[in-house]
């Protein structure tokens, strides 16, 4: 009794190891890795065709053992391209094919003008807010000329004619004396907030200085007509233009 209840558990494990393997295959005939071939499978499968790298890659024909067969091509070992699909009940798929699918045509071109329009409406909304961000910048460096010509524009000197450039250029001269005033204050200066404090002075009359000298500018060119010119010195207080 003890003896047959050692062989029941052993001839468990010889039937598992003796059980339905995996089905293999073989080249019988050409070249099965790179070029034409032949290989056949255990349970009845045969493929006539291309082969790349070991797989089915191009041109071929399958046929299976319970009765359909695929005549077109392959990519990397599945149904991808032209090609024919007819079933063991005679039922025949015929079109494009793509991982093993049978596709729309029409409903993938379809598809693809869709991916395309977006694309290009995609790119004009990219090239637009190039454009629209170039504007902006050019503005911004506008922006202060404008400025100047606006004020120009209110001691009397029109935009777009010669006497309100003059200003304008008048006004950029000053805006640089301002600028070097302060830096020359600032290089003169180690503390900090002393020189911030001199800057903020040296500005200020400039600043009034300039404004004054606007408005006897403006004052002599609608009198007597001629081109202004304006001559600024550093003086002990600030700036003297006339």
């Amino acid at each position: 009794m003890k003896k047959f209840l050692i062989l029941i558990p052993l001839l468990f494990l010889i039937g598992c190891s003796t059980g339905p393997k995996t089905s293999g295959s073989k080249c019988t005939s050409g070249d099965c890795v790179n070029g034409q071939g032949i290989k056949v499978w255990d349970n009845g499968d045969k493929y006539v065709g291309e082969f790349k790298n070991g797989v089915k890659d191009g041109q071929g024909t399958t046929t299976t053992h319970y009765g359909s067969k695929y005549v077109g091509e392959y990519k990397s070992n599945v149904r991808d391209g032209q090609g024919t699909f007819t079933y063991a009940n005679g039922k025949i798929e015929q079109g494009t094919w793509s991982y093993n699918y049978l596709i729309d045509v029409e409903k993938e071109k379809e598809k693809k003008k869709q991916r395309e329009i977006k694309r290009a409406e995609k790119e004009k909304q990219r090239l637009k807010a190039l454009a629209e961000n170039k504007k902006k910048k050019e503005l911004e460096k506008l922006a202060p000329i404008l400025a100047k010509q606006e004020k120009c524009k209110t001691l009397g000197f029109k935009i777009g004619t010669e006497k309100n450039g003059d200003c304008v250029l008048k006004l950029m001269e000053l805006e640089t004396k301002v600028a070097q005033s302060t830096q020359t204050i600032n290089n003169n200066n180690s503390d900090n907030a002393t020189a911030e404090a001199l800057a903020k002075i040296e500005r200020r009359l400039l600043i009034q200085q300039q404004s004054q000298a606007l408005i006897n500018m403006g004052s002599a060119l609608l009198n007597s007509g001629k081109k202004p010119s304006i001559n600024c010195r550093k003086t002990f207080t600030g700036w003297t233009c006339n």
